[in-house]
């Protein structure tokens, strides 16, 4: 069973990159949990991008030999497939559900390359093509915590996988229908609020303390005192977008 030539992490990068790139309005900032947080409550993904968007990565094997000890997914395929593993008794596999299950807005993924030959991710890392590559399943088609091991099975460019290790349906997410099919009224989040995310992503950054001294209390100032920040230490011109029927309140100066 050939493994992945390339890791997790690597593919996490490209995929991440490439995602903020094609799919955000505006430029942002990734974040990933440290491998301690990984494991706290509120966590469990690998990146966070835009809020309310988690993804969980994983590498998938190539089985390519009829002569293997799952006789059932040859059978549904008929060819050789990619399959990833998915231990729902995992205390991460907890922490995702529990994360959907917090708002609304979450979304959650697992998110495994269709690929698994390192000139296939340099191939399609310089076309700008890891994102429509790779398999994207919502933490809700899963089975909940504590169901025990399960195997998901796909083939590229399919619309659906299969999850074992009886035989199930799951349709692979296309994130730009996701992101901007629906009501993004509900996925946005107040001005304030966000600021305030911000905010917490720079303390965790470790920037200069002369930077925090006499933050302001209000909430207009303080919104522009981010913008302030972004924009002189980091040459990132932080220009929210508001969703149709918000109430815009602030002035950003």
């Amino acid at each position: 069973m050939p493994e992945c030539g390339f890791s997790e992490t690597q593919f996490s990068f490209c995929f991440t990159f490439e995602f903020i790139q094609k799919y955000t309005f505006w430029c942002i900032i990734p974040f990933f949990p440290s491998t301690y947080m990984e494991g706290q409550p509120g966590y469990g993904y690998d990146v966070q991008v835009n809020n309310h968007l988690y993804f969980q990565f994983k590498r998938p094997f190539l089985v390519s030999r009829r002569r293997n000890p799952n006789q059932a997914q040859w059978d549904t395929f008929g060819r050789s497939y990619l399959r990833i593993h998915i231990h729902t008794d995992d205390e991460q596999h907890k922490l995702l559900h529990l994360l959907k299950a917090r708002a609304p807005q979450n979304k959650v993924f697992y998110i495994a390359p269709e690929f698994n030959r390192q000139d296939d991710i340099s191939r399609h890392y310089i076309n700008n093509q890891i994102v429509p590559n790779s398999l994207i399943v919502a933490i809700e088609d899963f089975p909940p915590h504590g169901s025990g091991h399960h195997s998901l099975c796909y083939l590229a460019g399919a619309s659906f996988a299969y999850l074992f290790s009886q035989p199930q349906q799951v349709n692979k997410q296309n994130l730009e229908e996701l992101l901007f099919s629906g009501n993004r009224e509900q996925q946005a989040l107040p001005l304030a609020e966000e600021a305030e995310r911000i905010m917490g992503l720079l303390n965790e950054l470790k920037m200069p303390r002369n930077l925090f001294i006499n933050q302001p209390e209000g909430r207009d100032e303080r919104v522009n005192y981010v913008k302030n920040i972004l924009l002189s230490q980091f040459n990132i011109l932080w220009m929210p977008v508001i969703a149709e029927g918000q109430e815009l309140t602030l002035r950003l100066r």
